[in-house]
């Protein structure tokens, strides 16, 4: 049996300009899951990463860590297919024009924007979130430009596929990535419903390790969102 360990991104900077870089917080996760590798002995011998920052910068951490310590790492290869599900949904022209057949969805988008600090715009954010996120699921908020779930499940196998399809046994395989492809990866091992996959991608933590036991015709959870690494209680994030 060969091992794949998926990483979700440490945390990205919600509350700033740029979400897809990573927050202070997100930095010390990262650096901290490196330190964890090296003390626990892991070593990886292939690594894939998402095309997001986050995704990437996640990974250089790590890097640099087994780096500082005299230790090599891979370096890893970008697969598109672990990138996270769309955000386009969250824009207002999409939110605007999806208003007639989601009023809702967009008095939500409305209280969002215009929310006034970090607590009451993160909350805000979650309740919009959430309800969009349910009606993606189930097909209400499909069509250009955003990616459907049917779409974005089989994307997210492929590159499951991709990552798993190597010669050899015994392989421990790594990929940082996002919430919303562990939690496909784990429906996949599971055979659980859309909506549960999706309710599982609430609460996988950044730099969180989730892994799979694989090989051929057989793909299983072996650990699910395991964060030994972030020792402090404020290390431990969901945005």
């Amino acid at each position: 049996m060969s091992l794949l360990t998926l990483i979700r991104h440490a945390q990205g900077s919600f509350h700033g300009e740029d979400y897809d870089r990573l927050s202070e917080v997100g930095e010390i996760q990262a650096h901290k899951l490196g330190e964890y590798l090296i003390r626990r002995g892991v070593r990886f011998d292939r690594v894939f990463a998402g095309p997001r920052t986050r995704h990437l910068r996640t990974a250089e951490i790590v890097a640099e860590v087994h780096s500082q310590a005299g230790m090599a790492f891979p370096e890893p290869v970008i697969l598109p297919e672990l990138d996270e599900y769309t955000t386009r949904l969250f824009s207002e022209d999409y939110l605007e024009a999806a208003a007639e057949a989601h009023p809702r969805l967009f008095r939500l988008e409305r209280a969002y924007r215009d929310s006034i600090g970090p607590d009451q715009r993160l909350r805000t954010f979650k309740v919009l979130f959430e309800a969009a996120m349910e009606l993606w699921v189930e097909g209400a908020l499909n069509g250009e430009p955003i990616e459907s779930w049917d779409s974005f499940a089989a994307r997210v196998e492929r590159g499951i596929a991709l990552m798993t399809s190597g010669e050899g046994r015994g392989l421990h395989v790594c990929a940082f990535t996002s919430a919303g492809p562990t939690s496909v990866a784990t429906r996949l091992a599971l055979g659980i419903s859309p909506r549960k996959t999706l309710h599982l991608s609430y609460v996988i933590h950044n730099a969180a390790l989730t892994s799979f036991l694989f090989t051929v015709g057989r793909f299983s959870l072996n650990g699910f969102n395991s964060t030994p690494h972030l020792d402090q209680p404020e290390l431990l994030t969901l945005w």
